[in-house]
Protein backbone atom coordinates (compact mmCIF):
# COMPACT_ATOMS: atom_id res chain seq x y z
CA UNK A 1 0.00 0.00 0.00
CA UNK A 2 1.31 3.36 -1.02
CA UNK A 3 2.29 6.03 1.75
CA UNK A 4 -0.34 8.26 0.17
CA UNK A 5 -2.86 5.87 0.42
CA UNK A 6 -2.20 5.13 4.68
CA UNK A 7 -2.05 9.22 5.37
CA UNK A 8 -5.48 9.09 3.68
CA UNK A 9 -7.22 6.42 5.93
CA UNK A 10 -4.89 8.10 8.56
CA UNK A 11 -6.60 11.53 8.41
CA UNK A 12 -10.16 10.03 7.90
CA UNK A 13 -10.07 7.77 11.32
CA UNK A 14 -8.38 10.82 13.08
CA UNK A 15 -11.69 12.81 11.53
CA UNK A 16 -14.15 9.94 12.88
CA UNK A 17 -12.24 10.29 16.44
CA UNK A 18 -13.10 14.13 16.92
CA UNK A 19 -17.05 13.61 15.67
CA UNK A 20 -17.37 11.24 18.31
CA UNK A 21 -15.73 13.06 21.35
CA UNK A 22 -17.72 16.36 20.02
CA UNK A 23 -20.92 14.09 20.02
CA UNK A 24 -20.52 12.81 23.86
CA UNK A 25 -19.01 15.82 25.16
CA UNK A 26 -21.56 18.12 27.38
CA UNK A 27 -20.90 21.46 28.75
CA UNK A 28 -20.31 21.37 32.14
CA UNK A 29 -23.38 23.53 34.84
CA UNK A 30 -22.30 26.92 35.54
CA UNK A 31 -22.30 27.35 39.54
CA UNK A 32 -25.19 29.84 39.46
CA UNK A 33 -27.34 27.24 37.66
CA UNK A 34 -26.33 24.53 40.12
CA UNK A 35 -26.70 26.97 43.18
CA UNK A 36 -30.40 28.13 41.90
CA UNK A 37 -31.42 24.69 41.32
CA UNK A 38 -30.56 23.91 45.24
CA UNK A 39 -32.14 26.46 46.27
CA UNK A 40 -35.23 25.59 44.42
CA UNK A 41 -35.16 21.89 45.82
CA UNK A 42 -34.81 23.29 49.60
CA UNK A 43 -37.33 25.65 49.15
CA UNK A 44 -39.90 22.88 47.39
CA UNK A 45 -39.02 20.09 50.69
CA UNK A 46 -39.73 23.08 53.31
CA UNK A 47 -42.85 23.99 51.68
CA UNK A 48 -43.84 20.50 51.95
CA UNK A 49 -42.66 20.21 55.36
CA UNK A 50 -44.62 22.89 56.37
CA UNK A 51 -47.44 21.85 54.72
CA UNK A 52 -47.46 18.15 56.12
CA UNK A 53 -46.49 19.81 59.72
CA UNK A 54 -49.87 22.23 59.47
CA UNK A 55 -51.70 18.85 58.50
CA UNK A 56 -50.64 16.93 61.23
CA UNK A 57 -51.11 19.39 64.01
CA UNK A 58 -54.73 20.12 62.67
CA UNK A 59 -55.40 16.47 62.76
CA UNK A 60 -53.67 16.05 66.43
CA UNK A 61 -55.90 19.46 67.96
CA UNK A 62 -59.14 18.04 66.59
CA UNK A 63 -58.90 14.78 68.27
CA UNK A 64 -57.30 16.37 71.21
CA UNK A 65 -60.46 18.77 71.11
CA UNK A 66 -62.77 15.70 70.51
CA UNK A 67 -61.58 13.56 73.32
CA UNK A 68 -62.17 16.21 75.62
CA UNK A 69 -65.40 16.98 74.62
CA UNK A 70 -66.31 12.99 74.98
CA UNK A 71 -64.84 12.25 77.85
CA UNK A 72 -66.53 15.75 79.53
CA UNK A 73 -69.44 14.34 78.09
CA UNK A 74 -69.13 10.76 79.89
CA UNK A 75 -67.59 12.20 82.52
CA UNK A 76 -71.11 14.02 83.61
CA UNK A 77 -73.19 11.15 82.80
CA UNK A 78 -71.91 7.79 82.75
CA UNK A 79 -69.07 7.89 85.22
CA UNK A 80 -70.84 7.84 88.18
CA UNK A 81 -73.74 4.92 87.27
CA UNK A 82 -70.46 2.82 85.98
CA UNK A 83 -68.58 2.93 89.02
CA UNK A 84 -71.53 1.49 90.58
CA UNK A 85 -72.90 -0.96 87.68
CA UNK A 86 -69.05 -2.32 88.56
CA UNK A 87 -69.69 -2.82 92.28
CA UNK A 88 -72.44 -5.19 91.03
CA UNK A 89 -70.42 -7.43 89.55
CA UNK A 90 -72.85 -8.45 87.64
CA UNK A 91 -75.46 -9.28 90.16
CA UNK A 92 -79.24 -9.20 88.18
CA UNK A 93 -80.63 -7.83 91.28
CA UNK A 94 -78.11 -4.93 91.71
CA UNK A 95 -77.96 -4.07 87.35
CA UNK A 96 -81.66 -4.29 87.92
CA UNK A 97 -81.82 -1.37 90.40
CA UNK A 98 -78.97 0.14 88.50
CA UNK A 99 -81.18 0.50 85.83
CA UNK A 100 -84.23 2.44 87.20
CA UNK A 101 -81.70 4.81 89.04
CA UNK A 102 -80.29 5.71 85.48
CA UNK A 103 -83.62 5.69 83.84
CA UNK A 104 -84.91 8.18 86.93
CA UNK A 105 -81.39 10.25 87.13
CA UNK A 106 -81.77 9.07 90.97
CA UNK A 107 -78.79 8.81 93.30
CA UNK A 108 -77.82 6.15 96.28
CA UNK A 109 -78.34 7.69 99.62
CA UNK A 110 -75.41 8.50 101.77
CA UNK A 111 -73.86 5.95 104.03
CA UNK A 112 -76.18 6.24 107.08
CA UNK A 113 -78.86 5.27 104.50
CA UNK A 114 -80.36 8.88 104.80
CA UNK A 115 -81.42 11.19 101.72
CA UNK A 116 -81.41 15.18 102.09
CA UNK A 117 -84.39 16.72 102.42
CA UNK A 118 -87.23 16.97 99.85
CA UNK A 119 -86.09 12.74 99.29
CA UNK A 120 -86.93 9.74 100.44
CA UNK A 121 -84.81 6.48 100.28
CA UNK A 122 -86.45 3.35 98.13
CA UNK A 123 -84.85 0.19 96.46
CA UNK A 124 -85.89 -3.18 94.71
CA UNK A 125 -87.64 -6.27 96.89
CA UNK A 126 -84.47 -7.68 96.42
CA UNK A 127 -80.93 -8.08 99.06
CA UNK A 128 -78.12 -6.76 96.56
CA UNK A 129 -80.65 -3.96 95.33
CA UNK A 130 -78.93 -0.53 95.46
CA UNK A 131 -81.01 2.47 98.22
CA UNK A 132 -81.58 5.60 96.03
CA UNK A 133 -82.81 8.84 96.89
CA UNK A 134 -85.93 9.93 95.31
CA UNK A 135 -88.19 12.95 95.57
CA UNK A 136 -90.96 12.70 97.87
CA UNK A 137 -93.42 14.82 95.37
CA UNK A 138 -93.90 15.30 92.14
CA UNK A 139 -96.03 17.90 90.60
CA UNK A 140 -98.52 16.93 88.88
CA UNK A 141 -100.99 19.39 87.66
CA UNK A 142 -103.17 18.08 84.46
CA UNK A 143 -102.63 14.02 85.35
CA UNK A 144 -104.78 13.19 88.13
CA UNK A 145 -105.70 9.42 87.47
CA UNK A 146 -103.91 6.11 86.78
CA UNK A 147 -105.39 6.14 83.34
CA UNK A 148 -103.97 9.75 81.97
CA UNK A 149 -100.71 8.01 82.94
CA UNK A 150 -100.70 5.20 80.80
CA UNK A 151 -102.26 7.30 77.74
CA UNK A 152 -99.09 9.52 78.45
CA UNK A 153 -96.95 6.83 78.03
CA UNK A 154 -98.92 4.99 75.20
CA UNK A 155 -99.05 8.01 72.92
CA UNK A 156 -95.16 8.28 73.86
CA UNK A 157 -94.62 4.79 71.86
CA UNK A 158 -93.68 3.29 75.67
CA UNK A 159 -94.29 -0.17 76.18
CA UNK A 160 -95.71 -2.58 78.72
CA UNK A 161 -92.80 -4.67 80.03
CA UNK A 162 -92.12 -7.68 82.31
CA UNK A 163 -89.82 -6.91 85.25
CA UNK A 164 -88.03 -9.54 87.99
CA UNK A 165 -88.48 -7.05 90.41
CA UNK A 166 -89.70 -3.50 92.03
CA UNK A 167 -89.46 -1.40 94.26
CA UNK A 168 -90.17 -2.05 98.01
CA UNK A 169 -94.25 -1.35 98.24
CA UNK A 170 -96.05 -2.35 100.91
CA UNK A 171 -99.48 -4.91 99.99
CA UNK A 172 -103.25 -4.40 100.76
CA UNK A 173 -104.29 -5.86 103.70
CA UNK A 174 -106.83 -7.91 101.96
CA UNK A 175 -104.05 -9.63 99.80
CA UNK A 176 -100.89 -12.46 100.37
CA UNK A 177 -97.46 -11.64 99.32
CA UNK A 178 -97.30 -15.59 98.01
CA UNK A 179 -100.06 -13.97 95.77
CA UNK A 180 -97.95 -12.37 93.71
CA UNK A 181 -96.53 -13.75 90.51
CA UNK A 182 -95.63 -11.08 88.16
CA UNK A 183 -94.51 -7.61 87.64
CA UNK A 184 -94.19 -5.12 84.69
CA UNK A 185 -93.80 -1.63 84.17
CA UNK A 186 -94.63 1.11 82.00
CA UNK A 187 -92.69 4.77 82.28
CA UNK A 188 -92.51 5.35 86.34
CA UNK A 189 -95.71 3.01 86.94
CA UNK A 190 -95.28 -0.62 87.86
CA UNK A 191 -98.14 -3.30 87.86
CA UNK A 192 -98.60 -6.84 89.93
CA UNK A 193 -99.95 -10.28 88.84
CA UNK A 194 -102.40 -10.94 91.80
CA UNK A 195 -103.60 -15.06 91.64
CA UNK A 196 -106.15 -16.62 93.68
CA UNK A 197 -105.69 -20.72 94.54
CA UNK A 198 -107.42 -23.06 92.18
CA UNK A 199 -106.58 -26.08 91.02
CA UNK A 200 -103.82 -24.25 88.02
CA UNK A 201 -102.57 -22.27 90.95
CA UNK A 202 -102.00 -24.46 93.91
CA UNK A 203 -101.11 -21.06 96.62
CA UNK A 204 -101.87 -21.40 100.44
CA UNK A 205 -104.13 -18.33 100.48
CA UNK A 206 -107.78 -17.74 101.20
CA UNK A 207 -107.68 -14.34 99.46
CA UNK A 208 -110.45 -14.15 96.92
CA UNK A 209 -108.89 -11.23 95.31
CA UNK A 210 -107.30 -11.59 91.34
CA UNK A 211 -106.28 -9.10 89.09
CA UNK A 212 -103.97 -6.33 89.12
CA UNK A 213 -102.05 -4.25 91.52
CA UNK A 214 -100.62 -0.53 90.55
CA UNK A 215 -97.98 1.59 92.03
CA UNK A 216 -95.69 4.79 90.93
CA UNK A 217 -92.46 4.94 91.69
CA UNK A 218 -92.47 7.20 94.37
CA UNK A 219 -95.48 5.29 95.91
CA UNK A 220 -94.99 3.14 99.54
CA UNK A 221 -97.57 0.94 98.86
CA UNK A 222 -99.57 -1.11 96.20
CA UNK A 223 -103.34 0.32 95.24
CA UNK A 224 -105.66 -1.79 93.09
CA UNK A 225 -106.22 -1.50 89.67
CA UNK A 226 -108.76 -3.52 88.71
CA UNK A 227 -110.19 -6.62 89.84
CA UNK A 228 -110.88 -9.71 88.29
CA UNK A 229 -114.84 -10.32 89.24
CA UNK A 230 -115.67 -13.92 88.39
CA UNK A 231 -119.04 -15.46 87.51
CA UNK A 232 -120.31 -18.68 87.63
CA UNK A 233 -117.94 -19.99 90.43
CA UNK A 234 -114.63 -19.27 87.91
CA UNK A 235 -111.80 -18.73 89.63
CA UNK A 236 -109.88 -16.53 86.84
CA UNK A 237 -106.18 -15.16 87.08
CA UNK A 238 -103.74 -12.61 85.48
CA UNK A 239 -101.68 -14.66 82.24
CA UNK A 240 -100.44 -11.93 80.04
CA UNK A 241 -100.56 -7.93 80.22
CA UNK A 242 -99.12 -5.77 77.54
CA UNK A 243 -99.92 -3.08 74.58
CA UNK A 244 -100.02 -2.77 70.98
CA UNK A 245 -99.54 0.98 69.96
CA UNK A 246 -102.59 2.36 72.13
CA UNK A 247 -104.59 -0.46 73.20
CA UNK A 248 -104.24 -2.51 76.31
CA UNK A 249 -104.28 -6.49 76.11
CA UNK A 250 -104.85 -8.88 79.10
CA UNK A 251 -105.19 -12.44 79.01
CA UNK A 252 -106.58 -14.26 82.12
CA UNK A 253 -107.51 -18.15 82.37
CA UNK A 254 -109.41 -20.36 84.70
CA UNK A 255 -109.16 -23.60 85.78
CA UNK A 256 -112.11 -25.49 83.89
CA UNK A 257 -110.46 -27.43 81.19
CA UNK A 258 -110.32 -30.90 80.73
CA UNK A 259 -107.15 -31.45 83.48
CA UNK A 260 -104.83 -29.87 85.39
CA UNK A 261 -103.02 -27.05 83.84
CA UNK A 262 -105.58 -26.46 81.50
CA UNK A 263 -108.78 -24.18 81.13
CA UNK A 264 -110.90 -21.45 78.73
CA UNK A 265 -108.35 -18.38 78.81
CA UNK A 266 -109.99 -14.86 77.84
CA UNK A 267 -108.36 -12.01 75.87
CA UNK A 268 -109.40 -8.54 77.30
CA UNK A 269 -108.80 -5.41 75.70
CA UNK A 270 -108.88 -1.78 76.58
CA UNK A 271 -109.59 0.85 73.63
CA UNK A 272 -109.51 3.84 76.98
CA UNK A 273 -106.24 3.13 78.78
CA UNK A 274 -107.75 1.00 81.05
CA UNK A 275 -110.82 2.53 82.24
CA UNK A 276 -113.39 -0.34 80.44
CA UNK A 277 -112.64 -3.36 79.29
CA UNK A 278 -114.36 -5.50 76.48
CA UNK A 279 -114.33 -9.46 75.82
CA UNK A 280 -112.13 -9.86 72.54
CA UNK A 281 -111.55 -13.46 71.77
CA UNK A 282 -111.54 -17.06 74.11
CA UNK A 283 -109.52 -19.88 73.41
CA UNK A 284 -109.15 -23.65 75.39
CA UNK A 285 -105.58 -22.93 77.00
CA UNK A 286 -103.71 -26.46 78.22
CA UNK A 287 -100.67 -28.65 77.30
CA UNK A 288 -101.56 -29.51 73.40
CA UNK A 289 -103.75 -26.37 73.09
CA UNK A 290 -103.35 -22.65 72.86
CA UNK A 291 -99.82 -21.49 75.00
CA UNK A 292 -99.38 -18.48 74.48
CA UNK A 293 -96.04 -16.07 75.33
CA UNK A 294 -96.85 -13.34 73.88
CA UNK A 295 -99.70 -11.53 72.40
CA UNK A 296 -98.50 -12.32 68.84
CA UNK A 297 -99.06 -16.26 69.46
CA UNK A 298 -102.50 -15.37 69.96
CA UNK A 299 -102.70 -15.89 65.75
CA UNK A 300 -100.79 -19.01 65.70
CA UNK A 301 -102.39 -22.30 64.13
CA UNK A 302 -102.34 -23.84 67.86
CA UNK A 303 -104.29 -21.10 69.19
CA UNK A 304 -107.05 -20.48 65.99
CA UNK A 305 -107.53 -24.03 66.23
CA UNK A 306 -108.45 -23.83 69.36
CA UNK A 307 -110.79 -20.51 69.16
CA UNK A 308 -114.09 -19.89 70.34
CA UNK A 309 -115.80 -17.49 67.74
CA UNK A 310 -118.00 -14.87 68.98
CA UNK A 311 -121.55 -15.11 67.00
CA UNK A 312 -123.14 -11.79 66.68
CA UNK A 313 -126.19 -13.24 66.65
CA UNK A 314 -126.61 -15.68 69.28
CA UNK A 315 -124.37 -13.66 71.27
CA UNK A 316 -122.43 -15.96 72.42
CA UNK A 317 -119.01 -17.72 72.12
CA UNK A 318 -118.97 -20.90 69.93
CA UNK A 319 -117.09 -24.06 68.89
CA UNK A 320 -116.92 -26.79 66.27
CA UNK A 321 -116.28 -29.79 68.49
CA UNK A 322 -116.20 -33.73 67.80
CA UNK A 323 -119.30 -35.53 69.66
CA UNK A 324 -118.10 -39.12 70.50
CA UNK A 325 -122.14 -40.25 70.24
CA UNK A 326 -123.25 -38.99 67.38
CA UNK A 327 -119.65 -39.73 65.78
CA UNK A 328 -119.43 -36.05 64.16
CA UNK A 329 -118.65 -32.53 64.59
CA UNK A 330 -121.46 -30.26 66.36
CA UNK A 331 -121.18 -26.53 67.02
CA UNK A 332 -121.21 -26.10 71.28
CA UNK A 333 -121.66 -22.27 72.96
CA UNK A 334 -118.91 -22.05 74.90
CA UNK A 335 -120.05 -20.54 78.75
CA UNK A 336 -116.87 -20.59 80.03
CA UNK A 337 -115.58 -17.30 77.67
CA UNK A 338 -118.42 -15.40 79.66
CA UNK A 339 -117.58 -16.51 83.32
CA UNK A 340 -115.44 -13.21 83.79
CA UNK A 341 -116.75 -9.50 84.55
CA UNK A 342 -114.03 -7.05 84.89
CA UNK A 343 -114.12 -4.28 87.88
CA UNK A 344 -111.67 -1.01 87.44
CA UNK A 345 -110.99 0.45 90.32
CA UNK A 346 -111.03 4.29 89.63
CA UNK A 347 -107.99 5.19 91.57
CA UNK A 348 -106.24 8.39 91.31
CA UNK A 349 -102.38 9.07 91.72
Amino acid sequence: MSNKTQDTNQNFDSQQNENKNKTFKKEPLSFFTIKLLLLILIFTTLVAIIISSVYIAQIQYENVTNNKVTKTINQKTENYYDILEKRCNGNSCCLSSLKFMRENNYKEVNKDYKCSDGFKAGGLRCITSYNWCKPIKTARTEIDTIFDYIELYLKNNKQIIEIKSVPNFNIPKDIDEIQIKKYFQIGDIYFAFVCRANMNSPISSDSKFSGILTAKSEDTEWQKFFEIKNLDGAKNNPLLFGNEKEKLFLAVVDAKGAGSGEGIMKLIASDDFGKTWQLDRCFYYGVYACLPKSFSDFDKKDCIDNESIFNDITNEFEINQFNKSIGKQELIIDKNCKNIDLKTNNIGL
